[in-house]
């Protein structure tokens, strides 16, 4: 087995901690649903059911309407959600395809092993600094997502509100889509689209 260098070891911990703290906002819209939606907790269970954060997201956003929440709040969870989402499609290009590291320090992750046509590869390029951020935000959303849900007093949240409404700390990584011009340099032969050999 190789052996681990630092700079690997400090993704692998940040990656850790970041899917750890997504899945703290995951719980967080579950155990909400019932509050968002002023019904018993059994009857958010039958409806939402294993319901995935965007499906949830989605219910809550249609109840918050239906419901007619105030718009301090509405605008609120407006950006919570928002932000949340951004973050998610960054944890689902990172976590289905992986990523490697380049020699300047800065992670690669792409659909090269999954694309269907070459026109559809993409790739991102993110530090574990973004990872750090995106964390971060991670931690006040769970926390912005049950203070509305349950109309927490800011008091009731001690030392955990320090810092709660900060900007955003995640910026989305670009994802970058050179189609097919560059791509043949990445491919041997033998792995390319049959309708690209000779």
């Amino acid at each position: 087995m190789s052996q681990i260098s630092a700079r690997q070891k400090s993704y692998f911990y940040a990656i850790g901690r970041f899917i750890h703290f997504f899945s703290r906002v995951e719980s967080a819209l579950h155990v909400s649903f019932a509050e968002f939606a002023s019904i018993p907790d059994p009857v958010a269970r039958a409806i939402k059911r294993g319901s995935k954060s965007g499906e949830l997201i989605a219910m809550i956003k249609g109840v918050i309407v239906a419901t007619k929440m105030n718009e301090k709040d509405t605008k609120e969870i407006k950006t919570v959600f928002d932000q949340f989402e951004a973050i998610a499609q960054f944890r689902d290009r990172v976590i289905h395809r992986g990523a490697s590291v380049k020699t300047d320090g800065t992670f690669f992750s792409s659909n090269l092993a999954t694309m269907k046509t070459p026109e559809l590869w993409e790739f991102t390029t993110f530090t574990v600094q973004d990872i750090r951020n995106a964390t971060d935000d991670l931690i006040r959303i769970n926390l912005r997502i049950l203070r509305i849900a349950f109309d927490l007093p800011m008091r009731a949240m001690k030392s955990r509100a320090r810092g709660l409404f900060l900007p955003w700390r995640y910026k989305p990584v670009k994802l970058q889509t050179p189609r097919s011009q560059t791509l043949p340099y990445l491919l041997s032969p033998a792995i390319r689209p049959r309708s690209s050999r000779r």
